[in-house]
């Protein structure tokens, strides 16, 4: 009987360790979870993607090309984290700022000018002109080194003018009113074939450079010859009495200097190649109106429509405004006159029109 419960006491006491066994080491041996899988086992197809954080972009900008008036221009972004890059465009500017520095040929200039401009598209205008009558360009720079208020100062905005001011106004006052994307100089027509006349046009221009902001651009205003009937004296003093005379010497003087001066000199405006043109037309020699000032018809139309196509690089086929004292027939050969002398500053270009509609 003893060796009976001895033996049903070592079966318990088997048992007992059995279950104590199993009990101590179940931790260990359980199945992992799915968040264990997850992170222990390499990703199955039907296992979950992480997603990529997408860049904070932080954008610098490059120009890579300068709107103009009618063009727009072109700039680069560049993410500083990602490197990600696009191209974008820039609006074309719709938008001139001109003062010009002279006397009764800049107002043949811009008689016309505003509404030009505005015909053409242009959006907001600010035209400026400075005038003495008979001015020098050695005029002009005695005037700078004295700060003298001896100019007559006429504006034009988008909205109003034309508006002359009441007092005589200085060039240092008026070349910081407003930031200019355009100062335009000329001298006198007696002398502008000479070369003795332009011994202070370096001067002018690199004031204007040093006093103006780095993006105003300084230009000099090719005036025209006399028409070949003229009988003012200089004319004859000068240049023989010859308009082809008077042109050429205009011409050499006037290469010579912006190629002299180029750094302070960024172009030219040909308005006395355009007058050259247009009279091998047609329409010919009747383009003053006493010899050498501009008939204030077809001569200040042709002039003012050659700085337009200069300074805004815009084509003259832009232009609807016509004034009522030019016909509509006579358009094509001023915009031809116009087109070849923006093309060919420098050289006389015949026009085809060589017969009146």
């Amino acid at each position: 009987m003893k060796k009976i419960w001895m033996k049903i006491f070592a079966l318990l006491l088997c048992l007992s360790s059995l279950f104590g066994t199993v009990a101590c080491s179940g931790g260990q041996n359980e199945v992992p979870t799915d968040t264990e899988r997850l992170s222990n086992e390499a990703p199955t197809d039907n296992a979950p993607l992480l997603e990529e954080v997408p860049c904070t972009h932080s954008y610098t900008e490059t120009v890579k090309k300068e709107a103009q008036v009618f063009e727009p221009g072109i700039r680069s972004l560049t993410c500083q984290l990602c490197h990600n890059t696009y191209e974008e465009k820039i609006p074309a500017t719709k938008s001139l700022k001109v003062l010009a520095i002279g006397n009764s040929y800049s107002v043949d200039a811009l008689e016309f000018f505003k509404n030009i401009c505005m015909s053409a598209g242009i959006e907001t205008l600010r035209v400026g002109n400075l005038t003495i009558a008979g001015c020098t360009l050695e005029m002009h720079w005695s005037n700078i080194q004295s700060d003298a208020a001896k100019y007559d100062y006429t504006k034009w905005t988008e909205r109003s003018g034309p508006f002359r001011d009441s007092t005589k106004m200085k060039i240092s006052d008026v070349i910081t009113s407003e930031d200019w994307d355009y100062i335009i100089v000329n001298g006198h027509p007696h002398s502008s074939g000479m070369p003795n006349a332009f011994v202070n046009i370096g001067d002018i221009f690199a004031y204007i450079k040093e006093a103006c902001p780095e993006n105003t651009k300084t230009m000099f205003h090719m005036t025209w010859a006399n028409q070949q009937d003229a009988t003012n004296s200089w004319f004859f003093t000068n240049y023989k009495g010859d308009q082809l005379t008077m042109y050429n010497a205009i011409v050499s003087t006037a290469l010579e200097n912006v190629i002299v001066y180029e750094d302070y000199v960024d172009g030219l405006v040909p308005s006395g190649t355009a007058i050259q043109n247009l009279r091998t037309s047609y329409i010919g020699d009747t383009l003053t109106r006493d010899g050498y000032h501009m008939s204030e018809s077809y001569g200040r139309y042709t002039v003012a429509l050659t700085w337009f196509a200069e300074l805004t690089g815009g084509s003259v086929e832009l232009v609807t405004y016509v004034p009522s004292t030019v016909e509509e027939k006579d358009v094509p050969a001023i915009r031809e006159a116009v087109a070849n002398a923006i093309d060919k500053p420098y050289k006389i270009t015949d026009s085809m029109y060589t017969q009146s509609p």
